[in-house]
């Protein structure tokens, strides 16, 4: 599978990992409603951690897909019991964006983080 959702419970977050297959434009409505399943079961909000360390995108095709998740109707990170977005990357281009997103209200609220540890640290030191 291009992605996977896990739930970790020390610290507690929702950990999603998007591969480098991962194909926007065939996978990510299913993505979305499986990660906004796991957010309606949360009894409290919970922060999310994305690693996209090795998801690359072009500028071209993150204009793209910085539309369609404007677009869309299902917007997990906008779901009350999301706390918080972290994102793994070392990208400029994902790090450059983020404020964007949160601009054009794809995310509420969004840091970046260089590793998956960094993010592990991030949401345990608010805790």
């Amino acid at each position: 599978m291009s992605y996977s959702i896990e739930r970790f419970s020390h610290p507690q977050a929702i950990f999603v990992t998007i591969h480098s297959d991962f194909n926007f434009a065939e996978e990510a409505s299913i993505y979305s409603h499986q990660l906004v399943e796991m957010l309606e079961k949360e009894p409290t909000p919970i922060y999310i951690i994305m690693d996209l360390s090795t998801f690359k995108l072009p500028l071209q095709e993150l204009f793209s897909v910085t539309k369609e998740l404007i677009q869309t109707d299902v917007k997990p990170y906008q779901h009350p019991n999301c706390l918080e977005v972290i994102v793994v990357t070392d990208a400029t281009l994902w790090k450059a964006s983020l404020d964007g997103f949160v601009s054009f209200g794809i995310l509420k609220s969004v840091r970046a983080a260089a590793t998956v540890e960094d993010a592990l640290q991030m949401v345990a030191s608010n805790q």
